[in-house]
């Protein structure tokens, strides 16, 4: 009998499954069932049912070589219900409940090589590895979604029993100093569930705001980093002076800026001076255009470019920046750009970074506009 368990990836975008040290499939969310069809159907169906034999090793040992590791992505062949063996890149997850081992296989089509021309404009190639980079990030709100609601569910708990005991402990109780340690440290915990939180809740917005001034976030962002860092950077704003209309959400616009903004401050490094390029354009596109990652369909839009002259990022690093929890900076989580690349692809656009070791960093952001010029109010005096 399969065990009673909250799987948290029925209603995901893609093929998940859950499954035993034994390699039986306990689990089955409804895209994996579509993709793989009958042969998941029973009671204990065995991940042998879409196993390809190029496969290194037997499916029955393939979780043995996790015991002891942290578990890698990897590429394998599984058989979809059509009967073509078809190359897919499996995150495993591995997590021990009531005694034993079990796994979480979550699956996403791989991406081959792009031949050299493959993005000509010409020839109008789709963008596949932005499509794959939407599911890894989907899967990652997913994810840190039931994560952060059983962690709160816990901290809740534990905040309460620890506010408690000190309210009945007095001044000089040996353990009450312990038990405000544990507070304090609970209450750090709750600043991490939140952000876990924050990151997932990168749901589209429904309600249509008006059309807004771009400029007007930017100059608010840029003067933030101006005050704090003082003349210690030199900051070159280069503002449209008649941007289009752009529909957005302020406060979530704002935070994608910042942490833009925030990464190329710390790409110049401390106790060195440099400088950062600020600068917003009109863009009209007549037909489908490529920049580097990102496919933009015709239309107009504005782009926010900012441009630090810091150390630059390594080619083998620039591929993966937006990946969720990847990170090269080992206090922070990783959790960064991935959460600029939500917030704008959910206003329709979509965000580049391009960067050479040694010779800087530039990271554009796209967002749809209308063609309504919205000029800047510089406001009576008495008002200001």
């Amino acid at each position: 009998m399969k065990p009673e368990v909250v799987f948290g990836l029925e209603s995901a975008g893609w093929p998940a499954l859950l499954l035993n040290a034994g390699s039986v499939v306990l689990r089955a969310n409804a895209v994996a069932t579509a993709t793989f069809g009958t042969a998941l159907a029973g009671e204990a169906p065995g991940l042998s049912a879409i196993w390809s034999p190029e496969n290194s090793g037997a499916p029955e040992d393939f979780f043995t070589r996790w015991e002891q590791s942290p578990v890698p992505a990897m590429e394998l062949k599984l058989r979809p219900a059509n009967g073509a063996m078809t190359k897919f890149t499996v995150a495993v997850c591995a997590f021990s409940r009531d005694g034993s081992k079990w796994y979480v296989l979550q699956l996403l089509p791989a991406v081959e090589p792009a031949p050299a021309g493959a993005h000509d404009e010409a020839k109008g190639a789709p963008d596949t590895s932005g499509a794959v980079l939407k599911q890894k990030l989907d899967c990652a709100l997913q994810l840190a979604r039931t994560v952060s609601l059983d962690f709160n569910n816990a901290l809740t708990s534990v905040l309460g029993h620890t506010s408690l005991l000190l309210s009945k402990a007095e001044a000089g109780h040996p353990w009450r100093r312990s038990l405000m340690e544990v507070e304090k440290s609970a209450e750090h915990a709750a600043e991490i569930a939140n952000e876990l939180q924050t990151f997932s809740r990168q749901e589209k917005e429904t309600r249509r705001a008006p059309p807004g001034n771009l400029n007007e976030v930017v100059n608010r962002c840029v003067e933030f980093f101006r005050n704090a860092q003082g003349a210690k950077i030199s900051w070159n704003l280069q503002m449209e002076r008649s941007p289009f209309g752009v529909r957005f959400d302020e406060a979530k616009v704002q935070q994608a800026l910042t942490k833009i903004l925030e990464n190329a401050v710390e790409a110049i490094g401390e106790g060195r001076k440099g400088q950062i390029t600020v600068q917003t354009r009109n863009v009209e596109l007549s037909k489908p255009t490529q920049d580097r990652n990102v496919r933009l369909m015709a239309g107009t839009y504005v782009c926010v470019e900012i441009t630090d002259d810091g150390g630059g990022i390594e080619p083998d690093v620039l591929p993966r920046i937006f990946e969720p929890f990847f990170t090269t900076k080992k206090p922070h989580r990783g959790l960064g750009l991935a959460l600029v690349y939500g917030i704008v692809t959910n206003h329709g656009g979509g965000v580049v970074i391009s960067s050479q070791p040694g010779a800087g960093t530039s990271a554009r952001v796209y967002l749809p506009a209308e063609k309504d010029f919205i000029h800047e109010s510089a406001g009576a005096e008495g008002d200001l």
